[in-house]
């Protein structure tokens, strides 16, 4: 059928009371191809607008826009669902270049989907599927409110949507695709969400409120996941033994929560990396409301973690600062070499790691609290080691030095003590110091250090002298083998 006046035709195509099938295919401008159900395939040139009206039943329309330029105002209408729903399947352009196609929902069964500037007025359906034809499509979602992203179990296959409006299902969007939510409210959300297995999402921001996440799961690399304007996120890694690494800075004005969801045998993991150029003083503390949770500050917008079982902090430039407060209550935190980095594990917050800083500091806040170190192999900072107490009366936090079953070496100050070349800092309302020396033929050499001290020298042929300590009580204990104890 042709316009013998020119483009200004205006195609109405029913469906039936059934369940249809109907397939609209662009051949050229104004021109496209009509089949429902078994019918023949009709031929419409001079097209200005195509309505697809699907009628009663459980319908499926297809609309391949197939070219471009296209030119036709296209409706699909789903009709009244029988007890299902009504479904509309896109395809785009094959070929190079890359579609460009964005989708805007207005309710919970209404929209517009725009492929290569071919839009599709979508009324009274309830699923869309946009078919990439894996061609590397860019797929932007427009809307005021939270944005659910889910991965397919394919790497170019996913859903997301907006609140309750209707969403968008993509399939073979192929592997140089993107997908996009493009905030348009005030106070946006989006919720990227991992799958079932162990994920590597990596993270970073390209600028205020916009953010790249990289999904690597059982399946491979899934297409990236991009913001504009939004101002919150939500990462939900979900079961699984998931890495999350994100990239300084946090560049949100809302929030940024990380939910590690259930490990199914090792653990969940936050990895941090600090903004190259920037002095970054980071914290990573409990949170005042539920000790299960972290809070993170110091990397922009403050960063709210649960679930997680390790946290680990890689600094840039050397010249950032981390502080770990292991909170209110009665806390054990101990201090070592890990595998490849520092290891602090206290008993209020998941194990932390950390590399590459210029100083760390340990800040207890509350409580009876006992902060032991073995200083001798720490490498992970270049700077200072500082431990403080809680400044809420009675002040009895305890400084804990352990050394090696090696012959070790311990020099002091007033306020530092070096062991075995590694030196410690006793800041703030600090009730005691305690040195354990352990094993082997130790020296442990004090200055007028300002803490009451207790120096237990272990095993071995030890050589203790505090007789500079004037200002502070100082018990010594020689334990076991031929020492020599000076007070």
């Amino acid at each position: 059928m042709t316009d013998p006046a020119g483009n200004d035709l205006a195609v109405t195509v029913n469906g039936t009371n059934g369940a249809d099938e109907i397939t609209a295919q662009g051949q050229a401008t104004n021109a496209v191809d009509v089949t429902v159900n078994d019918g023949p395939t009709v031929s419409y040139t001079g097209v200005a607008n195509l309505s697809l009206l699907a009628q009663n039943g459980d319908d499926n329309i297809t609309v391949d826009v197939n070219v471009v330029g296209l030119g036709v105002a296209i409706t699909a209408n789903g009709g009244l669902p029988t007890t299902g729903s009504d479904a509309l399947r896109v395809t785009g352009v094959d070929g190079d270049p890359a579609d460009a196609v964005a989708f805007t929902p207005t309710s919970a069964d209404d929209g517009t989907l725009t492929v290569t500037g071919q839009a599709i007025n979508i009324v009274n359906v309830e699923s869309v599927v946009y078919d990439g034809q894996a061609d590397g499509d860019n797929l932007t979602v427009m809307g005021a409110g939270r944005f659910i992203h889910t991965p397919g179990s394919n790497v170019d296959a996913g859903t997301l949507q907006v609140d309750s409006d209707l969403g968008i299902t993509y399939v073979n969007l192929g592997a140089a695709g993107t997908v996009t939510a493009n905030g348009t409210g005030a106070a946006d959300t989006l919720a990227v969400q991992g799958t079932g297995g162990s994920d590597t999402l990596a993270i970073a921001f390209t600028g205020s409120n916009a953010i790249g996440v990289d999904l690597t799961s059982a399946a491979g690399t899934h297409v990236a996941l991009r913001s504009t304007a939004v101002e919150n996120y939500e990462i939900n890694a979900l079961e699984g033994d998931d890495d999350i690494n994100l990239t300084a800075p946090v560049n949100a004005t809302g929030s940024f929560t990380v939910y590690g969801g259930g490990p199914s045998a090792g653990s969940d993991t936050l990895n941090l990396t600090g903004a190259a150029g920037t002095i970054e003083t980071v914290i990573i503390r409990p949170d005042a409301t539920n000790r299960d949770d972290q809070d993170i500050l110091g990397l922009g917008a403050q960063i709210d973690t649960t679930g997680l079982e390790l946290i680990t902090y890689t600094g840039m430039d050397g010249d950032d600062t981390l502080t770990v407060e292991p909170g209110a209550g009665d806390d054990m935190t101990f201090v070592s070499r890990g595998v490849s980095r520092d290891v602090i594990a206290a008993n209020s917050l998941p194990t932390i790691e950390y590399e590459s800083v210029n100083n760390v500091n340990i800040t207890n806040t509350g409580g009876t609290d006992t902060v032991e170190i073995a200083p001798t192999n720490l490498s992970g900072f270049a700077g200072a080691f500082t431990v403080n107490g809680d400044a809420v009366a009675p002040i009895d936090d305890v400084l804990r030095l352990v050394g090696t079953e090696a012959a070790d070496t311990v020099t002091s100050g007033t306020t530092t003590v070096t062991v075995n070349g590694t030196t410690i800092t006793a800041g703030t309302n600090l009730d005691e110091l305690q040195i354990n020396t352990l094993g082997d033929d130790d020296t442990v050499t004090m200055g007028n250090f300002g803490l009451a001290t207790i120096i237990d020298g272990g095993s071995g042929a030890d050589t203790v002298n505090a007789a500079a300590m004037a200002g502070a009580p100082v018990t010594l204990i020689g334990g076991a083998g031929d020492d020599t104890l000076t007070g």
